[in-house]
């Protein structure tokens, strides 16, 4: 829906691949990807929770056909996943802000790009440096990108800030410590696990649907109606998505209780 929004009135459109099995199809993509192709987008988690093991492969797909590769992540994930880059991503794309309760859309979103990209990079840089006396100090960089500088075309344009949530984000990953985030990764692994084989016990209830690592979610296929069971738990106090029918997708972290 993102990108949509931002190609509407243009001559680009956006084209699916199946995810049948929780992760890319790659056999499918391969045949969706052209020499019309500018960008390949995937996510690892992907959007089912399941963790990508092709990502090479999509990296390589995207350079045989000279296009972008952009990566869709989670900064807790990248703690024990493969690092992007060497799957062949020219882009990364995240978002932190998850709990943390901000009214309005606030969001924190991360970006990381190939050096090669740099100049075209939306939104202003602060970098860090040192002042005349030899202490830490932060100043505005690669301002040729600025609309003071470029006007009409500027790859830099002012927005709002969102600085409330990333003072907020850099607090937790303080608290947390230097080992915090691999800490709460490999939570989120160990709780998709015990909750998948907890749903799997269950009669009428096959978890998890995708034979595949996971991270923090897990789909289940239930015999009862999917809609009627989403709001029963949700008159509970329990969040679920319905995939279709009687597909479910529950996810799990460090705030859940054992019980």
């Amino acid at each position: 829906a993102v990108l949509d929004s931002y190609l509407a009135g243009t001559d680009a459109g956006v084209e699916t691949y199946p995810m049948d099995d929780g992760i890319v199809d790659r056999d499918e993509l391969a045949e969706t990807v052209d020499e019309d192709c500018v960008m390949i987008y995937a996510e690892n988690p992907t959007v089912r929770g399941a963790i990508e093991e092709g990502l090479g492969g999509i990296g390589d797909l995207a350079d045989d056909h000279d296009a972008l590769f952009c990566l869709g992540s989670d900064p807790v994930a990248l703690s024990l996943l493969e690092e992007p880059a060497s799957a062949g991503a020219d882009v990364v794309i995240g978002d932190a802000a998850l709990g943390l309760g901000a009214a309005d859309g606030m969001g924190l979103g991360l970006f990381a790009t190939r050096e090669d990209f740099l100049r075209q990079v939306p939104g202003r840089l602060v970098g860090a440096g040192e002042d005349s006396e030899g202490r830490r100090a932060y100043t505005l960089t690669l301002q040729t990108r600025e609309q003071h500088i470029r006007r009409e075309r500027a790859t830099s344009n002012i927005c709002t800030n969102q600085a409330w949530v990333a003072l907020r984000a850099a607090m937790h990953v303080a608290w947390l410590g230097p080992h915090g985030l691999t800490d709460l990764a490999k939570e989120s692994v160990i709780r998709a696990n015990e909750v998948a084989e907890r749903l799997d016990a269950v009669d009428g209830v096959t978890a998890p649907v995708h034979d595949r690592h996971h991270f923090r979610e897990v789909v289940a296929r239930t015999d009862r109606e999917a809609s009627a069971l989403k709001a029963d738990l949700e008159a509970e106090g329990y969040a679920i998505h319905a995939i279709d029918d009687h597909l479910v997708q529950v996810c799990v972290t460090e705030t859940n209780a054992d019980q």
